[in-house]
């Protein structure tokens, strides 16, 4: 029992070493990611293998290596689905419709974020819930700047009212956190955060 919890800390250990060094040293964070997995595999440690997969997938994400990353994401996915864990499930939904819709601009896919935005909305996690509010803001953006089709651009106002309204009205944002909390990427970037500033700082809604 001791060796079992020693070695489910140490894992934990790795794996919030690697979180540390993924935006900045690639190598170490792969290192670190890569030993939390071993040392997982090893023990039998499932829980362990779901964060060290993310973790190798973030590393390879910041490093933009966005197939490879989707790979381990996968892997995690497939853990939680069949643990039927629902955070984990809505994370990797999360992690692998980014790179599918976001990055490869594979719009058809968008099924993944929307998923995952109903299951922290069941979960009730705001925090999560405005990240992935923004997201589909900006999504809906990226379309508006490619089509100019209006329909786009008042999705996108669309998902900004809700992210203002759940930052404004959550007791789990501080008050007048949503004149701030803009400055987070998490929650606002590019052209969104643009947009953001004019609806809730200057009551503006014409477009960029």
């Amino acid at each position: 029992m001791y060796s079992a919890t020693n070695d489910s800390t140490r894992i934990e250990y790795l794996n919030k070493l690697s979180n540390l060094y993924q935006r900045y040293n690639f190598n170490t964070a792969l290192d670190y990611a890569t030993k939390a997995l071993d040392l997982s595999e090893k023990t039998n440690n499932v829980r362990g293998r779901v964060s060290s997969y993310n973790n190798v997938g973030d590393a390879y994400w910041y490093h933009s290596d966005f197939i490879t990353a989707q790979r381990f994401y996968f892997k995690a996915y497939k853990i939680n689905d069949s643990l039927k864990d629902q955070e984990g499930i809505a994370e990797s939904l999360y992690n692998i419709g980014w790179i599918i819709v976001m990055q490869q601009k594979n719009v058809k896919e968008i099924g993944y974020l929307y998923r995952s935005l109903a299951i922290y909305e069941e979960l009730k996690d705001k925090e999560s819930i405005a990240g992935m509010l923004n997201t589909m803001g900006q999504f809906y953006l990226d379309q508006y700047a490619t089509t100019k089709k209006r329909e786009y651009y008042d999705s996108t106002m669309t998902y900004l009212n809700k992210v203002i309204d759940l930052i404004k009205n959550s007791e789990e944002f501080p008050p007048g956190s949503h004149r701030t909390i803009l400055w987070k990427p998490v929650y606002f970037n590019g052209l969104f955060r643009r947009l953001y500033v004019r609806k809730i700082l200057h009551g503006k809604e014409n477009k960029t």
